[in-house]
């Protein structure tokens, strides 16, 4: 595998970060883990460093930070595992309509988004 994408992933048990910014999440991981971003923890060396990873989440609420069921602290929880494992790794909120999870398969941002990142 070289290549990678979590579209509205969920690294942490929907667990919103209510203390924490998303950019603290970002920089710093999340304050309340759960057991499945502890495995992350205690597995992302085990990620090969060559894979490119990124990291997408539906702007659906921006005020309440979630795609209406994921928080972005959530879906973007494992960044800072894959910068500190040496990973080339991206965060970006797709904004505009067909941004709810479910939606989320079905946005056209999205979807070309990941056509460019593994076909280009």
């Amino acid at each position: 595998m070289k290549k990678w994408v979590s579209l509205d992933g969920q690294f942490n048990a929907s667990t919103p970060q209510p203390d924490q910014t998303l950019a603290q999440v970002l920089t710093d991981g999340p304050k309340v883990k759960t057991k499945y971003y502890d495995y992350w923890l205690q597995n992302y060396e085990r990620v090969d460093k060559s894979i490119q990873a990124v990291l997408l989440a539906g702007d659906y609420d921006s005020e309440k930070q979630t795609d209406g069921t994921v928080p972005w602290a959530d879906s973007f929880s494992i960044y800072r595992l894959l910068m500190k494992n040496g990973n080339s790794v991206v965060h970006y909120l797709i904004k505009g309509k067909d941004t709810s999870h479910a939606e989320m398969p079905h946005n056209k941002q999205a979807i070309n988004y990941i056509k460019v990142f593994f076909y280009e």
